[in-house]
């Protein structure tokens, strides 16, 4: 195994020809890729998904040779890796792998809704809304049989992809029509949780009630103890978690959000790689660090956020809110041209792919910044392209008095991360350090 690491492309072609000559060969092979992808390491991501392709075209190739439940299993693990992984340079390999598998799968009368799955999730990478993934992720849901993983799972993924394009209107719908005695009873803790989570997570981005977005979000972390061999549970609960921080950061108490962040990334480090999900959990820890002036604690979390983005290939909303992150910083340490600079890349970046969220965060932190370094002139040119987008964007699809009623919530927010004075006299909670195991100091 060792060896296959050091010289991929060698012995993935001497195994290939193996294979051809013995199924015995094939099958400890298959095994040892499916073993390689369950705990990859970050610096061999795209090589991994690589070799992956290519066994995986010999399999697709000579289909006699393969046992199908041993076949089925590799091709739902290259699915999950390919999905959380992306891969810059070979998009076009993966997605027509991806629909080999589909293909391949319902060719055999099996039903391919995590495949499906895993097709949507690597669009995620790209642009904010596609076509690719909502057809994807409707294709997964018809295929999955209503009560399954599958099908529960598959509506948490459409409910996070419409409220990433903050249709929140849609993005709760999903769940409204749902009896819950039509749920079996060994998922009901699964369903409990995804309901609760979706609907924290709705509540809380489309600013309508964030008390009991805190409330949805809560009980979703009490199945922290049900998680035990459910990797998706799992990830759900820390992904609860994460928005808990993003409350408790927005009322104020940092040293809370920071324990909230940091339970949430234990949960997820701990399970299969997704790299873009971890990303988010070291920008946000950044964000807040930054925000009370740990710099350096901060810089270490930005920088571990942005190699999770570029390794799963992330060009969409989490490699602008990386900017961001930085931006955040470097305001932090007066570095306000360099903030600005980064801020307006973002800016355009956030129009270019249609992420509206992005793009009124960026004009917020772009009036902030140009409040502090005085230049009042440019003020009304940037409000008013905030008014516009907020017309085109949130306000035309959702609740406005909502949105209105709480902008001043997350302008506080935005204010604490820009590292102004008036945000921390807000605080409730003081941060002196971040304990986590990625720093050797402490900062006080």
């Amino acid at each position: 195994m060792r060896a296959m690491d050091e010289a991929p492309g060698l012995l993935e072609s001497q195994l290939v020809q193996a294979a051809y000559r013995n199924a015995d060969w094939w099958r400890r092979t298959t095994v040892n890729h499916i073993e390689r992808t369950e705990r990859v390491d970050l610096n061999r991501l795209r090589t991994t998904i690589s070799g992956c392709l290519l066994w995986l075209d010999t399999c697709l190739e000579r289909p006699e040779i393969c046992e199908p439940d041993l076949l089925s299993a590799f091709i739902q693990q290259f699915a999950r890796l390919a999905g959380s992984g992306g891969q810059s340079r070979s998009d076009h390999s993966v997605v027509a792998a991806l629909d080999q598998c589909i293909n391949w799968t319902e060719g055999t009368g099996e039903q391919a809704a995590s495949l499906y799955r895993a097709r949507a999730i690597f669009f995620r990478t790209r642009v904010a809304e596609s076509r690719e993934r909502l057809s994807s992720l409707q294709s997964a849901l018809s295929q999955a049989i209503p009560g399954s993983r599958d099908w529960i799972g598959t509506m948490v993924d459409l409910s996070e992809y419409y409220v990433e394009i903050s249709r929140y209107r849609q993005a709760v719908r999903i769940f409204d029509d749902i009896r819950i005695d039509a749920i079996p009873d060994d998922v009901q803790d699964r369903y409990e949780c995804a309901t609760s989570l979706c609907r924290g997570v709705v509540l809380f981005s489309s600013f309508r009630n964030i008390t009991q977005a805190e409330t949805c979000l809560a009980r979703a972390c009490e199945m922290e103890t049900n998680i035990s061999g459910d990797d998706e549970l799992a990830g759900w609960v820390a992904r609860a978690y994460r928005y808990r921080g993003r409350i408790a950061e927005l009322r104020g108490k940092p040293a809370t959000a920071l324990r909230l962040y940091l339970r949430g990334k234990a949960i997820q480090e701990n399970l299969p790689m997704d790299a873009v999900v971890l990303g988010f959990f070291h920008l946000r820890i950044g964000e807040l660090l930054a925000g009370h002036k740990l710099l350096s604690a901060s810089r270490d979390h930005l920088a571990a956020g942005r190699r999770f983005f570029t390794a799963g290939a992330n060009f969409g909303s989490g490699t602008l809110q990386a900017d961001l992150g930085y931006a955040a910083l470097y305001a932090a340490q007066q570095r306000y041209r360099d903030a600005e600079k980064i801020i307006q890349e973002a800016l355009r970046a956030s129009r270019r792919i249609g992420f509206r969220r992005g793009e009124l965060l960026c004009l917020g932190y772009l009036i902030l910044l140009q409040l502090r370094g005085g230049h009042l002139l440019r003020v009304p040119v940037s409000c008013a392209g905030a008014a516009l987008t907020l017309w085109r964007g949130e306000l035309s699809r959702n609740n406005i008095v909502g949105l209105l009623c709480n902008m001043p919530a997350m302008l506080s927010l935005a204010i604490r991360r820009m590292s102004d004075k008036w945000g921390h006299k807000r605080a409730t909670e003081r941060l002196a350090m971040c304990p986590c195991e990625l720093h050797e100091h402490m900062e006080l």
